[in-house]
């Protein structure tokens, strides 16, 4: 492989390291144990929402709705387990009531695109717009005041939990695309949707279930968000 294509292939993460040597250069506390918790703290989020989204991405599609679906497991999740105004559901059982919503979110994005041929933008913006809808009912437009601190602002030693979380679903994500038969068939699906139909396999379910495991990935982000 030659340098040409060796950069094309890295350019990002090239312009990665190039942004942290000029800020390690320029920036006094940039290299700062305490700026580096900031940071992965600061990531873990979007990071889980990316990872979620990578799916979808993976298929040949796009889910605009990663941003409602983060916000409606964050404001439900503090509804249900509310000591004010909610029901004061133990917080894990209200976090698979949580999931088992996010799994019906991408449910339906996921037959959206793969029943109606409506394009995945469109299809996935309705659904944001609907969910920007739920979140004002469920809140009334009035903040919750409710958190479970050990998700979003515990620590694990130095590290943040918010990270930690972050790294398990890359890893977990890297070995199902890589080296399981589930991320064959995901990227079979992106490929070429017509030749991995006509090879027998079930594209429109592919597609669904990516849509399912972004919504899911989202919640666990809005979950992070919401502590």
């Amino acid at each position: 492989m030659n340098a040409a294509k060796l950069t094309k292939k890295y350019m990002m993460l090239i312009v990665l390291i190039l942004l942290i040597v000029f800020f390690s250069i320029f920036g006094e506390n940039f290299l700062s144990v305490e700026n580096a918790i900031t940071v992965c703290r600061q990531v873990s989020i979007i990071g889980i929402c990316a990872t979620g989204m990578m799916f979808a991405l993976l298929t040949a599609h796009i889910d605009l709705s990663i941003g409602a679906t983060v916000s409606f497991a964050a404001v439900f999740w503090a509804k249900l387990i509310s000591t004010n105004e909610g029901i004061m559901m133990n917080p894990y059982l209200a976090m698979l009531v949580v999931l088992f919503f996010c799994v019906i979110i991408g449910t339906a994005n996921g037959l959206l695109v793969v029943k109606t041929n409506m394009p995945a933008l469109i299809a996935t913006m309705a659904t944001s717009t609907v969910l920007e809808g739920v979140n004002y009912l469920i809140t009334d437009a009035k903040p919750i005041d409710e958190s479970i601190y050990w998700i979003g602002q515990s620590y694990v030693g130095k590290i943040p939990m918010p990270f930690i979380v972050f790294g398990v679903i890359v890893i977990v994500a890297g070995v199902i695309l890589g080296f399981t038969y589930i991320g064959r068939y995901i990227y079979a699906t992106g490929s070429n949707s017509e030749a991995a139909r006509l090879a027998g396999l079930n594209t429109d379910m592919v597609n669904v279930a990516a849509y399912i495991v972004s919504a899911c990935l989202c919640g666990v982000a809005g979950f992070v968000l919401c502590s």
